[in-house]
């Protein structure tokens, strides 16, 4: 093993420089590419396109919901659906060419109704079929009949659904000037016109950022907004609060320019609605519009929705919950003043209880808030100290699931980073050191990076607790850690091997650890009682 050792201290050397990663940036956005649980979560609820037909629909946490009527009541004729003969593929010669053969909106509307009831049908939606007739330009005219609410509403339930199929075909519907002509809808006095269209909007949107760009630049954001404020149609305000959400998520995120009306929208059904299923929704939305800045979250403070986000975090269901505690992380990565405010509204005392939730999504994003507030100023960081919650984190490195061990870390590696002698001297109490050695041994590298951040700074702290000893170092001799950190010099990582070559050479007689512990092996086992070392 020597040998081997030599050789690798020998072929690096040449390349080794300071600690490889930039302290500079403490807090952190999350990482959505490898978030698997939130981003789960998101599709489950939030499905991007849907279908407006005549089955039951899940809504977008899963419950049912009836798709045949924008009110949630069928009309008498939607209710005679149910005995009609479904429609099959074959019959869609025989529609087009009677559609095309109809002088006045009234003709047209008992074709456009079998129309629809085709696109609707499960498991067929032809949509290139439909659109290979050369009907669209059909179908977005009588879209236009502002005085036959119901010829309107099968148009735009017809295009509603053509805008489930692929960008090539939802192209074709905004080639022929839709969303124009659909944004004239949004005018409606007929709700269910109204709903059907911003459905359709929705569809659209879900596709791709491109399509959802396209929308913006029409403005049609700003119409949902204020009917997202103004009705009282809980239906509508449904199909409202999703479609906001397509239109204000995708990488790259929208301008803040065209999105900024929603923001007041959002926060107006998170401040005065009681139903889960709307503030899941909004909750979402919040969050993608928290994600991006300073100005961003300027605007979520000046709508007054964060401290009813904040008390939300505690609610009953995770589905809520989580969103908040998401849009809450995104604030804390904001400048100290944004956290300042997010901590004078006694958020860490809900984290703290967040922090022994049995659910792991919560904790893990609790770590996460947790960890950007600790980046913050000497005072933010010793009202974290004071709170209680530090000691709880210490626990969580030691017994909960690495996934969230690994969000916890950087919890003590900002203050230990940004933090001074007192704050350093508290967590070697709490036995910190220990935790952290006994992690030595992880094969993940961006964790095992962070771990030994942090140990480089107790150990520099470490001379200076007032005695003649290096207390950090002797924990670690004492505990036998240091066969782990010898081990880390054949790491095949290039910054793990130089972290750890420099705190060997730093501050361990690396020629002599051998004889080191043998001579201080009688010492190691009364260091390991779990007393404080302040305490022996």
């Amino acid at each position: 093993k020597e040998g081997k050792l030599v050789q690798k201290q020998e072929e690096r050397k040449k390349v080794m420089t300071s600690i490889p990663e930039n302290l500079d940036e403490y807090k952190k956005k999350r990482d959505d590419t490898t978030d698997i649980l939130r981003k789960t979560l998101r599709e489950e609820r939030f499905k991007n396109k849907r279908c407006y037909g005549e089955d039951v629909l899940e809504s977008m946490d899963g419950a049912p919901v009836n798709a045949s009527s924008p009110s949630g009541e069928r009309s008498s004729v939607e209710k005679s659906e149910a005995s009609l003969p479904p429609m099959q593929l074959s019959d869609l010669p025989s529609i087009i060419i009677s559609l095309h053969k109809s002088a006045t909106p009234e003709q047209a509307y008992p074709h456009l109704f079998n129309l629809r009831r085709l696109l609707s049908t499960k498991g067929i939606t032809p949509i290139q079929q439909v659109l290979d007739t050369g009907i669209l330009p059909k179908l977005l005219d009588l879209l236009k009949q502002k005085d036959k609410p119901r010829v309107q509403f099968e148009a735009a339930w017809c295009i509603t659904n053509i805008a489930t199929g692929n960008e090539e075909q939802i192209q074709a519907v905004i080639n022929k000037g839709g969303i124009e002509i659909l944004r004239d809808v949004l005018r409606s006095p007929d709700l269910p016109c109204r709903e059907q269209t911003i459905w359709a909007f929705a569809n659209i949107a879900g596709e791709n950022y491109l399509l959802r760009n396209k929308i913006l630049d029409a403005e049609v954001l700003h119409y949902i907004s204020e009917i997202t404020k103004t009705t009282t149609e809980y239906s509508l305000l449904k199909s409202c609060v999703w479609c906001l959400a397509n239109l204000c998520r995708g990488k790259p995120p929208p301008s803040i320019s065209l999105v900024k009306p929603s923001y007041s929208a959002i926060a107006h059904i998170i401040v005065n609605q009681k139903d889960e299923r709307l503030l899941t929704d909004a909750c979402w939305t919040l969050y993608y519009l928290s994600d991006g800045g300073g100005e961003r979250i300027n605007i979520i403070f000046s709508t007054g929705a964060v401290p009813a986000v904040i008390s939300l975090m505690l609610h009953k269901e995770v589905k809520v919950a989580l969103p908040c505690l998401r849009v809450i992380g995104n604030i804390t990565t904001g400048t100290d003043e944004h956290t300042q405010a997010i901590i004078d509204l006694e958020t860490i005392d809900i984290l703290k209880q967040l922090i022994a939730s049995p659910m792991q999504a919560l904790r893990k994003e609790s770590c996460w808030v947790l960890s950007n507030i600790a980046a913050g100023t000497i005072p933010q960081i010793k009202t974290l100290m004071a709170s209680g919650a530090i000691e709880a984190i210490v626990s969580i490195i030691v017994k909960d699931i690495f996934e969230i061990k690994r969000e916890a870390l950087y919890i003590l590696l900002n203050i230990v980073s940004k933090g001074g002698i007192e704050e350093i001297r508290r967590l070697i109490e709490m036995h910190a050191v220990e935790a952290l050695c006994e992690l030595l041994t992880t094969p993940e590298v961006k964790a095992l990076s962070v771990i030994l951040q942090t140990l480089m700074f107790f150990l520099s702290y470490g001379s200076k607790m007032g005695f003649d000893y290096n207390v950090t170092t002797k924990i670690i001799e004492d505990h036998g850690y240091i066969t782990n950190l010898e081990n880390l010099q054949l790491h095949d990582n290039q910054a793990i091997y130089q972290l750890v070559t420099e705190a060997l050479e730093k501050y361990f007689d690396v020629v002599e650890v051998e004889e080191s512990l043998q001579a201080i092996d009688g010492i190691g086992d009364k260091n390991a009682t779990g007393l404080s070392i302040f305490e022996q």
